[in-house]
């Protein structure tokens, strides 16, 4: 019954705020040695929750997610944790990960460590 697949699915995907609702941001830092990697990720999800709560963003009702390892952690002897971003793919949002990415690269302590964002991963 497709109609009645639809009309469940549908109402799952409002609930979680999947799409179409929303869109998930997922920012994954990778590299050799799992602590660093985890310590990384854990400030970028401290960071985005603190710069999310502005009241320039409340409209958007940005959720933060993690940090968490990524769903196979170890990858081609990199460790991958993940930061995963709930809101609506627009131009504000895009242009605060942005930045987040580009800081997160610029930090010395960040040198063998690499980060990069995936809208709407399905894994």
């Amino acid at each position: 019954d497709y109609d009645r697949f639809y009309d469940d699915e549908i109402r799952l995907r409002r609930l979680r705020r999947d799409p179409p609702f929303a869109d998930h941001f997922t920012l994954t830092v990778t590299g050799p040695e799992e602590e660093p990697v985890r310590r990384a990720c854990a400030q970028l999800c401290a960071a985005l929750r603190q710069a999310l709560s502005q009241e320039s963003y409340r409209a958007m009702e940005p959720e933060v997610l993690g940090p968490a390892p990524a769903p196979v952690v170890k990858l081609n002897n990199r460790y991958r944790y993940r930061v995963t971003v709930i809101g609506r793919n627009d131009k504000t949002l895009r242009g605060l990960l942005s930045a987040f990415m580009k800081e997160f690269s610029r930090r010395p302590e960040h040198k063998a460590l690499h980060i990069y964002t995936d809208c709407n991963l399905m894994d």
